[in-house]
Parts: structure tokens; C-alpha cells; sequence
């Protein structure tokens, strides 16, 4: 048969004939010698002398050096300790591509497996600058990385047609090529190390194609100055989203989730910034002494979720965030942070929102309590702009030796909307103070069960357009010397 068919071609031509009754060609092992030189397609280079077809197992001994510079392939490839292969072109294997320890692949092509062959890393797979493609491709394979995989180009490299990266070792993004993932699934194992060490590379999916970044391990941008991107749909169960320097942003596709175990840790020299749409399943935490922020997000909290974070700085929840689901706890502190009046944090389809911690509302726009959403307050909420609690449609509970704090004028607990869209009602079993130098208050309909405080600046209870403060219980008011209360 022509060794210079195209696999396929060869392969259906091996059927036709067994088919005919020509006896089926048994696979041989070919062993790598060198004799002659480094060049793949020289026979004299083998034992037996001929290059190796689909239907062979290929040999490649401790301490030897091979070139690819045209198509070649293999039934198997066994590249033995402290080789080097350099591929050119393109390999295509049938079964297995061991990769030993000590042993280097420089990939400037593709790598192929139609029948979903595995490639086993435990040495070292650099992919370069290509040299026969527009960019480096791992096509249909199931790549099982145990040692060191970098990417060191600003060509793309592409998982596709089904590709499945398991990540047990390490894979660096070394230059600012991206990894893509084209109908493939790349799991990062809890031993697992994904590390962002240039600037402008990331990890993103091919236009509506299949994909998925499953995260047990870490994931971590340490490059200062620059900002990197994660725009897949990523499913993070128990691993880490870290930055140590520059800028990380995830871009969650939907279909991604954060579950419980994840952590988040930002150093004080870099940021992380979550947009896009997930699901939160479960508490997470993690460290925080730069903000995480989240922006035109939709976050979907099933029931436990929570957040749990220590260090020096808070979430941060900005333009365009909206939380729905079922429960979202905070037991670590939470700044609503908008930069305009236009803007707001919407709570959304019944949601309760527990708030163990402190939650700041800064800046100018809302907290929209909206769809029948529920806040319930046990610690603090502290109004320090001109950003105000809206009860659109939701139930504010300030708890029993719980606080909300005005301590900037023109803030308020108020209401705005359709007056018979309910519920839009305030409980404070708590204190409630006001501690401004101007005016701020409660326009929305309230049931005082705890103490209203003026401490400084007037105090606004409205009471007209729905918004009725009344008094119950123990309920009680209190005035300081110079402040008021209207």
C-alpha cells in the first residue's frame, strides 16, 4: 500500500481489502537508531529500516533527539526518558503518546488522535511558534499532563474536536497566545497548576462551540501591569482563583458555577473582577486584601450559599449586578459601590439576602430590593453616600441588636414605583440611626418595633406617598441635642 496515502485513506482502503479477503497487515515495533541523522521520514534512521505507518509502535530510546518536519504518524509513540522531539508538522497516534520523565516535545504543529488516543505528559511539552499551521492544535486527543505543558507563543493554542486536557502538573501561559477551547474540556486537578505568567493571554472558548474549564486546582495571574482574561464557562468546585499581581478577570459563560470549597484570594497587588452569569452553589472564601468585584454579573445562589472571606477589603458589588435564587448569606463585609444614581445592585425572583457582617452602601446608586427579595439584616449596613435601600418590591428586616447607619445626607430607606406592587415594607426590631450633617431618612413604609435615632442633621420620616413609619411595641424614637426629626 502507498505510505503516502493520507491515514484515513489508508485506513479505508485496509478495510476494502480484509473485506476482499487480503490478510489484515499486523502492527510492528519500530525502534528509533539515528544512524543516518534527527529526520522522522528517514528509513535508515529505524530498525526495521521504514518509516513508520498508522498501524506501527514506535520506539523512541533514553537520550535521542528526533525532527517532524512533514506529516508523520503512528499507531503509538513511546518517547523514552531524556528524548527530544521536535514537531515540525503534524503526528497523528492511534492509541497512546507516552512523553517520559526527563523528556522534552516542542510542539510548532498539531497533534492528532481521530479515535481519541492518550497523550501521558511526564516530562515537558512546550508549545511553540508554529511552523506548519496558522497555530498549534490538539486534535480529538485526551491529554494527560503529569508534568510541566507551556504555552511560550503569541499563536493560540486550540483543544478541539472533542479534545479533554486532564491537568495534574502544571500549564503555564508563558506569552500572549490564548488557550482555546473548540468543542473540549480542560479539568485542572487538584494537583493541578494553571499559571498566568505574561500579560494579554487567557483562556476562551470558540464561538457557540462545546467547552468547559473545570477548576479543582489553581488557577493563578502573576503577571503586575497587565490584565488577563478567563472567558469560558468555568466550573470552579474547590479550587482557587488567585491573583497575585495585575489584573484577573473571569467572564463566566453560562452554564458556569462556583461551588462550595472554592476560594478567591487577591493580594494587595493585584485585583479580580467576576462578570457574566453563574451559579453559586455553597459557601465560598478565601482572602481578600484587594477587592473582588463584581460587575454586570447575574449571580443565581442556591440554597446555603454564602460568602466567608478574610483579609483587609470586601466584594465589591458594582453597575449591573443582579443576585436572584434562593438564599445568599454574608459573613464578611460587602460594599454596593456605583458610580452614578442610574445605576444599581438589583435582588431579584425572592432571594433573601442574610447580612452577617457589614454592608456599606457607597457612592449613588441603590440596592433595589426587587421581585419579592428579602434583606435581613443581624449586624450592619452603613449608608456613607448618597446611595439609598429601595424597596421596589422586597421586605427590609432590621433584626434585634442590629444596625443601619445614615451617615451621609440624601440617603434613604425609601420606595419608588408602582405603589401596588408589593410587598415594599421596612422592620426594625434594631437601631436605625441618622448621623448626617444635612438630611437623610425613611420614605418607604416602615413598622418600628426598635429604636429611630437622630444622633446629628434631621432625621425624614415621610409621610406621605406610602411612606408610613408607625410605631409598635417597645418601638421608640429618640432626638439628640441639635439634631431633629421630622
Amino acid at each position: 500500500m502507498n505510505k503516502h496515502l493520507p491515514a484515513r485513506l489508508r485506513l479505508l482502503w485496509g478495510m476494502l481489502f480484509m473485506l476482499a479477503g487480503t490478510p489484515y497487515v499486523k502492527s510492528i515495533t519500530i525502534t528509533w537508531t539515528g544512524n543516518v541523522d534527527l529526520n522522522w521520514h528517514e528509513e535508515g534512521n529505524w530498525d526495521p529500516a521504514q518509516v513508520p505507518t498508522i498501524d506501527d509502535d514506535v520506539i523512541i530510546e533514553p537520550g535521542n533527539i528526533v525532527e517532524i518536519n512533514d506529516y508523520a504518524e503512528a499507531r503509538s509513540v513511546d518517547l523514552q526518558s531524556n528524548s527530544t522531539l521536535n514537531l515540525h508538522h503534524t503526528l497523528e497516534f492511534v492509541t497512546t503518546f507516552l512523553i517520559g520523565s526527563g523528556s522534552e516535545v516542542n510542539c510548532h504543529g498539531n497533534v492528532i488522535s481521530y479515535s481519541g488516543g492518550l497523550l501521558v505528559n511526564a516530562g515537558t511539552f512546550l508549545v511553540q511558534s508554529p511552523s506548519y499551521s496558522n497555530t498549534p492544535q490538539i486534535i480529538g486527543a485526551v491529554f494527560k499532563n503529569n508534568g510541566t505543558c507551556k504555552h511560550l507563543t503569541s499563536s493560540n493554542l486550540i483543544l478541539k474536536n472533542q479534545a479533554v486536557f486532564h491537568n495534574f502538573g502544571t500549564f503555564t501561559l508563558e506569552s500572549s497566545g490564548d488557550l482555546i477551547l473548540n468543542d473540549a474540556t480542560f479539568n485542572n486537578k487538584p494537583t493541578g497548576q494553571i499559571m498566568f505568567l505574561a500579560g494579554n493571554t487567557g483562556i476562551s472558548a470558540a464561538p457557540q462551540a462545546p467547552n468547559l474549564l473545570k477548576n479543582e486546582g489553581q488557577i493563578v495571574m502573576n503577571y503586575a501591569g497587565y490584565t488577563n482574561t478567563i472567558d469560558c464557562v468555568l466550573d470552579n468546585t474547590g479550587g482557587a482563583l488567585t491573583a497575585q499581581a495585575g489584573t484577573l478577570i473571569v467572564n463566566f459563560n453560562a452554564g458556569s458555577s462556583v461551588n462550595t470549597g472554592s476560594t478567591v484570594i487577591v493580594t494587595n497587588t493585584a485585583s479580580m473582577t467576576w462578570n457574566g452569569a453563574l451559579t453559586l452553589n455553597g459557601a465560598i472564601g478565601g482572602t481578600l486584601d484587594n477587592p473582588l468585584y463584581w460587575e454586570n454579573i447575574t449571580v443565581t445562589c442556591n440554597s446555603g450559599s454564602s460568602l466567608d472571606f478574610a483579609g483587609t477589603d470586601y466584594v465589591q458589588w458594582g453597575y449591573a449586578t443582579d443576585i436572584s435564587g434562593d438564599t445568599l448569606t454574608i459573613n464578611s463585609p460587602v460594599h454596593v459601590n456605583l458610580s452614578s444614581s442610574n445605576y444599581s445592585v438589583d435582588l431579584l425572583d425572592s432571594i433573601i439576602l442574610v447580612n452577617n457582617d457589614l454592608l456599606l452602601i457607597n457612592n449613588y446608586g441603590d440596592l433595589l430590593l426587587n421581585n419579592s427579595s428579602h434583606l435581613h439584616n443581624y449586624d450592619t449596613i452603613r449608608l456613607t453616600s448618597s446611595g439609598d435601600i429601595n424597596l421596589y418590591q422586597g421586605t427590609l428586616t432590621n433584626h434585634t441588636d442590629a444596625t443601619i447607619s445614615f451617615e451621609a445626607s440624601y440617603s434613604y430607606i425609601k420606595f419608588s414605583g408602582d405603589q401596588n406592587l408589593e410587598p415594599h415594607l421596612g422592620h426594625n426590631y434594631g437601631t436605625i440611626n441618622c448621623n448626617v450633617n444635612g438630611t437623610s431618612g425613611i420614605t418607604a413604609q416602615l413598622k418600628n418595633h426598635g429604636t429611630l435615632h437622630a444622633i446629628s442633621g434631621t432625621f425624614e420620616i415621610d409621610h406621605g406617598y406610602d411612606g408610613t413609619v408607625e410605631l409598635y411595641g417597645d418601638g421608640a424614637y429618640h432626638v439628640d441635642e441639635g439634631a431633629s426629626m421630622i
